[in-house]
């Protein structure tokens, strides 16, 4: 899924295990990565509409996610950036954003059987992706600092990967709420864990 928050990537990056390695691998692998938000790649956009739309869609969601933000501090006393815990206003904000985009696109008839049928779940889904990005970035500003302080390189992918393997397990496991709470409880996100160690050694799971 692209990304809510972000339209940084540019049109075509290519990737390559030498490239993240110092010494030669056996076997390269060359993988091109397309940015598909709305104005890049053209001529793959055209040749499938669906991803087009869906293209447009986030762009519309990322447009409507700073209008509700900034009419949210127009209106209140404290702006967003100073509120201590600010988890349930962005889910609501987020929720408008994706309700207005979805609006947006059945209007102007971008994939509106699709939004018709499942508007609910996407804007379910759309709550929990962003919730999903906001905790990574949290992961990783931790595990950078953290590896720096320590003197070590690893405490950003391990946490990474450690917490992108919870939460594939927990939506894997109809628990997508269990994600949306953990993402500004650590205790909870702790527990969590716990549990899922637990789960691994009981399955033998590596």
């Amino acid at each position: 899924m692209m990304s809510l928050t972000s339209n940084s990537l540019v049109g075509r990056k290519i990737f390559s295990v030498s490239s993240a390695k110092d010494d030669n691998p056996s076997v390269e692998l060359v993988v091109t990565a397309l940015n598909v938000n709305n104005g890049h790649n053209a001529g793959l956009m055209e040749a499938c509409k669906t991803l087009k739309g869906y293209s447009i869609f986030v762009s519309k969601v990322r447009k409507y996610k700073q209008l509700v933000e900034d009419e949210y501090d127009l209106s209140h006393s404290t702006p967003l950036k100073l509120l201590a815990d600010k988890r349930d206003v962005m889910n609501n904000l987020i929720k408008q954003a994706v309700t207005l985009a979805i609006d947006e696109c059945n209007q102007e008839n971008i994939l509106k059987s699709f939004f018709e049928e499942y508007r609910e779940e996407i804007i379910t889904v759309g709550v929990l992706e962003y919730s999903y990005e906001r905790h990574m970035q949290i992961v990783q500003d931790e595990s950078y600092n953290n590896g720096f302080n320590n003197g070590v390189n690893t405490g950003h992918n391990n946490g990474v990967k450690d917490t992108t393997e919870l939460f594939s397990w927990l939506k894997s496991n109809g628990r997508a709420s269990d994600v949306l709470t953990a993402i500004d409880d650590s205790g909870y996100l702790a527990q969590l864990f716990a549990e899922y160690e637990t789960w691994k050694k009981e399955h033998n799971k590596q």
